[in-house]
């Protein structure tokens, strides 16, 4: 401390009026007191200086502290894990306790950062949480600063259980559309940000309805579960896994060209092909198609948009049937090993096949036939009769 120090400066501040009072007082003597007096003065002014220095560096911590729990909001919070809330709540407790090392939350056995020897409890509502310190604090813990820490971590908690049942499909732990939604944007941004090519990945459960319908719901579910598992262990952290909805899957691959894309798909396809859901009897297999591998331009080249529904176009011979081309991106990629055109299976391919000469590519109409041209024209190409046929 600074006053210990400062007792014999201080003492000849007070012992200044009582040998300047005496008459008559040497001059030596009259020096001597007159030192000790300033020295004592100068001393108290440095206390103080010191004092309000360190108020102000507390305040500032506090600020930092405050400011680093302010940042933990909801709308950046949405898709945090929980072990992200302690990690930021961590980092704001260092702020005012630069000794802290770990945070743990015993209750859901979660802990960031390492263990230290010395404790302090925050309360959390009835969970036990834990600040871990590597030495004691050295000077008393602020008052409110545990009460406020537990109130924001509860909080913060809270919001991101929140986020994730919005933005996560409970089945699988993927994102879910809505969880697409709030990601996509971002990606896309990094990736115009770092010139850097983006890959999108359809992905359909071949026979799904087959073994819902044959084996029940919660072998169904499984299956779904199995390929989600799969899904995220073959992703990167910048990269985005989603359900699409029921059996559709779409991959984000950040920074991945279309080869770079096929090989992430060849190895979830020979990871699910190897997985065994009892009781069904046959390797489970994917349809899968690619777009992108470029940088996209824009918000209004999104990589999903290769239909005007948003979603990949099947390949031709499956679904509803697009034709080649889109506006926005190249040509995708598919490859089905189960079905394709004539019943074959398909193989990877750089474009879309050729139609025959006279004929037109086949309209998507959704799951209605396509109507028939009314009044004057031709009839549509194909087995109905020859082209140039009136029609009726």
């Amino acid at each position: 401390m600074v006053l210990p120090w400062l007792a014999l400066p201080l003492g000849g501040l007070f012992l200044l009026p009582a040998v300047l009072a005496k008459d008559p007082v040497p001059f030596a003597l009259r020096l001597l007191a007159l030192y000790g007096g300033l020295a004592g003065a100068l001393g108290l002014l440095y206390a103080l200086h010191l004092e309000w220095r360190r108020t102000e560096e507390r305040g500032r911590r506090w600020t930092r502290f405050l400011e680093a729990l302010a940042r933990l909001s909801p709308r950046v919070t949405q898709t945090l894990s929980p072990e992200g809330v302690l990690l930021g709540v961590l980092e704001a407790a260092q702020e005012l306790l630069p000794q802290a090392v770990g945070l743990e939350l015993r209750a859901r056995g979660s802990l960031v950062g390492e263990r230290a020897p010395h404790l302090l409890p925050v309360p959390l509502n009835g969970d036990a949480a834990y600040l871990h310190l590597r030495t004691p604090p050295e000077e008393p813990v602020p008052p409110g600063f545990l009460a406020l820490l537990g109130e924001r971590l509860r909080q913060v908690l809270r919001q991101a259980e929140w986020g994730a049942m919005a933005y996560t499909d409970p089945l699988t732990g993927l994102f879910n559309r809505r969880g697409l939604e709030v990601e996509l944007p971002k990606l896309l941004a990094l990736s115009r940000r770092y010139l850097a090519p983006v890959s999108v990945v359809m992905l359909d459960i071949d026979r799904f309805k087959a073994v819902n319908d044959t084996y029940g719901h919660p072998v169904g579910d499984e299956v779904l579960r199995r390929l989600g598992r799969i899904l995220k262990e073959s992703v990167r952290k910048e990269d985005l896994a989603v359900r699409y909805g029921g059996e559709e899957f779409l991959l984000v691959l950040f920074g991945a060209e279309r080869e770079a894309a096929k090989e992430v798909v060849e190895r979830i396809r020979e990871r699910f092909r190897n997985e065994r859901v009892a009781p069904i009897p046959y390797p489970l297999t994917l349809s899968a198609g690619i777009a992108g591998g470029e940088v996209p331009e824009g918000r209004e080249r999104d990589p999903r948009r290769v239909d005007p529904q948003g979603r990949l176009r099947p390949p031709p011979g499956q679904g509803d049937g697009a034709g080649p081309g889109d506006p926005g991106l190249s040509t995708p990629l598919w490859l089905s090993p189960e079905r394709g055109p004539r019943g074959r299976a398909t193989s990877w391919a750089s474009s879309w096949p050729s139609w025959p000469r006279g004929s037109s590519a086949p309209r998507s109409c959704g799951r209605r036939p396509c109507p028939r041209p009314s009044g004057k024209g031709r009839a549509p190409p194909g087995p109905s009769g020859p082209r140039g046929r009136k029609a009726a």
